[in-house]
């Protein structure tokens, strides 16, 4: 199975864009996540920076709500793209491609919330959750 469940903050505004599909324009975000690593042997705080893409409706949603150094919640799976470079070579990249953002702490409640409550935007977008209330 592959299943990640990640827990940090927005690194960067998200950014918009779409991809056409068969002739269907196909709304995505991206953005990179910072984790803080769980074992720090010395005294400074370290983090790995997770790229994750979201796909679909709730895509604007995250745009227009969630921005950099918002904590939130990020469950999907590991993906890893290989892409033959021009001297024949293969670059690898590896991201998340999530299927649910969950905003965390503390925040404005009605931005998030009214966004999931549009018919506009994914469900997978939810009410905000106070730290330490996640079910992981």
């Amino acid at each position: 199975m592959n299943q990640v469940v990640l827990v940090g903050r927005i690194a960067n505004d998200p950014t918009f864009d779409t991809h056409n599909r068969n002739g269907e324009e196909r709304p995505f975000v991206r953005f990179r996540l910072a984790v803080s690593r769980r074992f720090a042997r010395d005294s400074a705080q370290k983090a790995d920076f997770f790229n994750v893409s979201y796909w679909g409706r709730g895509a604007a949603a995250i745009v227009e709500y969630l921005h950099k150094g918002r904590e939130v919640a990020v469950s999907g799976e590991i993906r890893i793209d290989e892409r033959r470079a021009d001297n024949g070579s293969y670059d690898h990249f590896v991201y998340v491609n999530a299927d649910e953002v969950k905003l965390l702490g503390s925040g404005r409640r009605d931005s998030v919330t009214d966004a999931a409550a549009d018919d506009e935007f994914s469900a997978n977008v939810v009410e905000p959750m106070a730290v330490g209330s996640a079910p992981f």
